[in-house]
């Protein structure tokens, strides 16, 4: 009832209220963001990015865009949400605590990768039956142990900065067993 009588008369503002409101009540942002972003100031930010997001997956031009929102023909109104929409799109200022985490997953990968070498460096030296295995064993899973307390550290540094301070607090945690079983594997002699 309300698409209807937004596409007879795109100034309807109580149909597009309408719609806007059950869109929301039912969860989807990018549909009420697909309705609002015509009335200044009802569209959210969050529902504003979801549609510029639904706009983009459709590879919609600005013709489509003003069929999808029912806008009026109004150059001021198609000028703002143009402007709107392209705002969302600009990047955002990398924050510290991102840096951090893809260097953290980066470590991740290293000590998977580790892991595997691990098991097959052992597997291998046990089957040859080097007498040196248990040595090669333990140096592998100290070095294991070591990108996991980095990446640890690295993850509790993500996660302060972050404002986790709880999630930081067990990464830290984890930070130091892994750092204390690597040393305790570490040949000494």
């Amino acid at each position: 009832m309300f698409k209807a009588r937004l596409a007879a008369d795109p100034l309807d503002h109580e149909a597009r209220l309408g719609l806007v409101t059950w869109y929301r009540g039912v969860g989807h942002g990018d549909q009420a963001g697909r309705y609002a972003i015509a009335v200044d100031g009802l569209a959210t930010q969050d529902e504003i990015r979801q549609y510029s997001s639904l706009l983009r997956g459709l590879g919609a031009d600005d013709e489509r865009m003003r069929e999808l929102s029912r806008l009026p023909e109004d150059p001021a109104v198609e000028a703002r949400v143009s402007e709107m929409l392209t705002s969302v799109l600009a990047p955002t200022p990398t924050r510290f605590a991102d840096i951090v985490d893809n260097i953290t997953a980066i470590v991740w990968v290293i000590c998977g990768i580790s892991v595997v070498i691990t098991l097959i460096t052992t597997f291998v030296a046990t089957l040859r039956g080097e007498p040196s295995a248990p040595e090669i064993a333990s140096t592998w899973a100290a070095i294991t142990l070591l990108s996991a307390a980095v990446a640890a550290g690295l993850g509790a540094i993500g996660l302060a900065a972050g404002r986790s301070p709880i999630a930081a607090a067990v990464f830290a945690v984890v930070c130091a067993l892994a750092a204390w079983g690597a040393l305790a594997l570490l040949p000494l002699a």
